[in-house]
């Protein structure tokens, strides 16, 4: 079986601090003797640089990067973002699908769509419908869009037509699609419809810790600031930029005696150059109190997670992400949560006690929340498990496998 994952924003291996959802993918799919396409990009999506040539393909998975792009940027939130689509779309039809066909190259079974990217999914299932493509067409559900952006931020117009032009769009993609596969129940409860449907968590792995010496070296100035007090550590550690309600946070915590007095902030992660700009001008004025590392390799997160007291999850208030990447990472180094997302995490967090939720997202009564919280009855062990990619992808591969074979059955 041939897979192909179409994904504008998926990271490449070594990109991103840990291993994205279509690299867990396509490690299954290979084990399982399956061949996987990845089609990414020429821009990375959280610092948007532009991508060079870089071999790491597998035996069974193909990287494919995107070779002729002309915007050299796009606005998370944007029309820059719904062109940089749009290319994204013309490469995927001009320079894989046709280009394949026309070379009578072996064309995949299963195109899989990441979504929301509203623009490139929607042309790349209409182009395979119009060319009378055999692909079966599976939805990966990541978030939703346009709840939580659209209808808190956009003018009464907007709310009230673009908002139902979209959601209109995606009941059509998603009806006609062959499979749906879900990031969280809280989606599938949303947006199953009557489709054939699977929820698969993203995941999270613990990478074998370094030996200290080697995190000092790719760190110092963090390892010489923590000697500095003892006060416990809040850790942000993700993507930087729009809708991640970190400046609201700070904001929060420079104005409130009771943190700043009594916790010191972590900030480990990377974005556009203009947010790490202003998180750098954040830190000098807060030296003592707020450390933005920049990014950290992938080894070096347990040690980075073992020296923090709680890990950060906050997004700006409305928005519909249900199962942060970070609530993953925290979960699988044991690391109990401040959260202020109203999701599927939110949830978990409160039933295995794994932290403290803020849900009006006003950090200033963190400290009142935190009190009566025990770590030593927070449940990691149990989640920590279930959560390992290598148990979860099985799942996904064995979905997919079964789509297929549906379709050959079909045949007879």
């Amino acid at each position: 079986m041939k897979i192909a994952i179409v994904n504008p924003y998926s990271a490449m291996p070594g990109e991103s601090w840990a291993p994205y959802r279509s690299e867990y993918l396509a490690r299954a799919l290979e084990i399982a003797g399956h061949q996987t396409d990845i089609l990414v990009s020429h821009l990375e999506h959280r610092r948007q640089f532009r991508r060079g040539k870089r071999d790491v393909s597998g035996r069974q998975t193909a990287y494919i990067v995107q070779k002729y792009g002309f915007i050299s940027s796009y606005d998370n939130t944007g029309l820059s973002r719904a062109f940089f689509e749009f290319q994204y779309s013309l490469y995927f039809l001009f320079f894989y699908f046709l280009k394949n066909k026309i070379l009578r190259r072996k064309l995949p079974d299963i195109v899989i769509l990441a979504e929301p990217s509203p623009v490139s999914s929607t042309l790349v299932h209409l182009l395979l419908r119009i060319f009378r493509s055999k692909s079966l067409v599976v939805y990966d559900v990541l978030d939703l869009f346009p709840e939580g952006y659209w209808e808190s931020k956009s003018t009464f117009i907007m709310k009230k037509h673009a908002t139902r032009v979209l959601k209109k769009l995606r009941s059509v993609k998603l009806k006609r699609a062959d499979g749906l596969v879900f990031c969280s129940v809280e989606y599938e409860r949303s947006l199953k419809g009557d489709n054939k449907f699977q929820t698969i968590y993203i995941g999270s792995e613990k990478p074998p810790m370094v030996a200290p010496s080697e995190f000092a070296k790719a760190h110092p100035l963090l390892v010489g600031w923590l000697k500095k007090n003892q006060n416990p550590i809040i850790l942000y550690c993700g993507t930087l930029g729009k809708g991640y309600g970190l400046d609201k946070f700070l904001q929060n915590y420079a104005a409130s005696p009771s943190l700043n007095s009594k916790f010191r902030v972590v900030i480990a992660g990377s974005g556009p150059p203009k947010v790490e700009m202003q998180l750098n001008e954040i830190t000098r004025n807060f030296s003592e109190k707020v450390m933005f590392c920049g990014p950290v390799r992938y080894e070096h997160l347990p040690q980075l997670f073992e020296i923090s007291d709680f890990g950060l999850i906050c997004y700006e208030v409305g928005s519909s992400v249900s199962m942060p990447l970070k609530f993953f990472d925290y979960v699988t180094h044991g690391l109990p949560m401040l959260n202020n997302s109203t999701g599927e995490a939110a949830k978990i967090i409160e039933d295995y006690n794994l932290g403290v939720n803020v849900p009006s997202g006003d950090w200033t009564l963190l400290d009142d929340q935190l009190v009566g919280f025990r770590r030593e009855e927070a449940n990691f062990d149990l989640l920590a498990n279930s959560f390992r990619p290598n148990h979860m992808y099985r799942g996904y591969v064995s979905f997919l496998e079964e789509l297929d074979q549906r379709k050959q059955d079909d045949k007879q």
